[in-house]
């Protein structure tokens, strides 16, 4: 699963969007950051030459996040874009498990056959 980014003018709209994203089960894995940049901005003359104007300023505060699950059985936390989780269905559904628990389930499954 690829990571979620977060791109926001300001600090207070990105704090407020990694609130909203943890509550739904995801974790930060770069941390809210601020990147600026300097540009110029330029306008055409009536000859179509450029001519400057101003300098401008931007800053943009930017985050990565991905979604975490937990194991059912043990209640490790695993993260989805790594493989060591799986996903097996039974009959009221799919749930995750972490390796060992996988393991183990593995082994019930040959021991009932």
């Amino acid at each position: 699963m690829k990571p979620v980014v977060i791109h926001r003018q300001r600090k207070y709209e990105a704090e407020q969007a990694i609130r909203d994203l943890e509550k739904r089960g995801y974790m930060v894995t770069f941390p809210l950051t601020s990147f600026s940049r300097d540009g110029k901005t330029f306008d055409r003359d009536n000859y179509n030459r450029k001519i400057f104007v101003e300098n401008t300023h931007t800053t943009c505060w930017i985050a990565k996040m991905v979604k975490v699950e937990k194991c059912d059985s043990c209640g490790t936390v695993l993260r989805i874009d790594k493989g060591e989780d799986f996903f097996i269905e039974d009959e009221n559904g799919g749930f995750v498990l972490c390796e060992n628990c996988w393991l183990q389930y593995e082994k019930q499954m040959k021991n009932a056959r």
